[in-house]
């Protein structure tokens, strides 16, 4: 693997991040055996370097990952800590390692890849652990291109681990998983960390920046915009049990279509990034459901004796209608109670 650097070097410098691997290891898994380090010479397979810098420079940008520190006994911190005096033996310890974590887990290992690399731009500096799923667009242990470049990471598991300038690991290191919640056996077992904050504490502070945000951004602007949008974060807050940061500002802000010109959705999401940056809260948690019923629920004053409760989302749900010069609200019902007068509208 000594022919990585040279290769990633005959690359072209279009922009700081095209290039940031700078040391990289491979290891395919051989079930009942272990991960055995390939011979994979990527100089020969652009296919393959191409997609490793692709997914390296988004894994580096995402958001969507949770804050956890090591634990003082952790095995991989040792190793990582001397892996310059003896790359391929430490890279190989990691590896053997976690195939024991996964081995001794109820994770069933699967067909994958666990890789290390070494990445540097203008911006980051650090050390990135995966495990990978190629099998979809390479074939294994050659990694020869199927057909055509993946368009889905194939990321299954990840740890970022961020390097200071005096060449010191960063307290914080940056766990992300496909399936969301972080599984037991990649942070436990393997990397012996521990979270840094709680799911209780991350849905409160989370749900509260949303919140303050709407009312700050929006509402000024345009309050149907505002109520609408509303609707739309308490309903993926109701039906999610996972926040991904990415997948959040991806399928419920920038989804959004706004009513009216005077707010604009980019700048609102440009809002949230900038308070993740500021805040420096998790981009991936366990949503805690009882914090978020808590403080989604509304009491609206309808008429002498009535109120209506509201625990969720309203939208395509309930209306204000008017009806004979009088104002009503319009509520969707899923069957007929019987309870209330029946009256056709025309």
């Amino acid at each position: 693997m000594n022919d990585v650097v040279s290769a990633l070097h005959d690359q072209p410098e279009s922009n700081e991040i095209e290039n940031p691997i700078k040391m990289l290891r491979i290891y395919d898994l051989e079930h009942g055996v272990g991960y055995n380090k390939s011979t994979i010479n990527l100089e020969s397979n652009t296919d393959l370097l191409s997609y490793l810098i692709t997914l390296s420079q988004e894994t580096m940008k995402s958001q969507s990952s949770r804050s956890y520190t090591f634990d003082d006994d952790s095995f991989v911190l040792e190793q990582l800590a001397t892996i310059d005096n003896d790359i391929d033996l430490h890279a190989t310890n990691i590896a053997d390692h976690l195939f024991f974590a996964e081995d001794q887990s109820r994770f069933k290992t699967s067909n994958g890849s666990f890789i290390i690399a070494k990445l540097q731009t203008n911006n980051r500096y650090c050390y990135l652990l995966t495990k990978l799923d190629f099998k979809k667009y390479f074939e294994e242990h050659t990694y020869k291109l199927k057909a055509g470049l993946p368009h889905e990471k194939g990321l299954l598991k990840s740890c970022l681990i961020n390097i200071n300038v005096n060449e010191v690991f960063e307290k914080n290191i940056y766990l992300a998983d496909k399936n969301g919640r972080i599984s037991a056996f990649w942070h436990t077992d393997f990397l012996k960390s521990t979270p840094v904050r709680n799911n209780e504490t991350n849905t409160e502070e989370v749900f509260t920046v949303i919140q303050r945000l709407l009312r700050t951004k929006v509402k000024k602007v345009s309050e149907n915009d505002y109520l609408l949008l509303k609707d739309c974060v308490i309903g993926y807050f109701n039906t999610k049990e996972i926040f991904d940061f990415d997948d959040f500002i991806a399928d419920t802000i920038t989804a959004y279509t706004p009513i009216t010109d005077d707010f604009t959705v980019e700048e609102f999401v440009h809002s949230l990034k900038s308070e993740k940056e500021r805040l420096k809260f998790d981009g991936s948690f366990e949503i805690d459901k009882t914090y978020v019923k808590k403080k989604i629920k509304e009491v609206i004053d309808v008429n002498d004796g009535v109120k209506l409760v509201i625990q969720g989302s309203t939208n395509d749900i309930v209306y204000e209608v008017s009806y004979e010069n009088k104002e009503y609200i319009l509520i969707e019902n899923n069957s007929r109670t019987g309870r209330f007068e029946r009256k056709e509208l025309d």
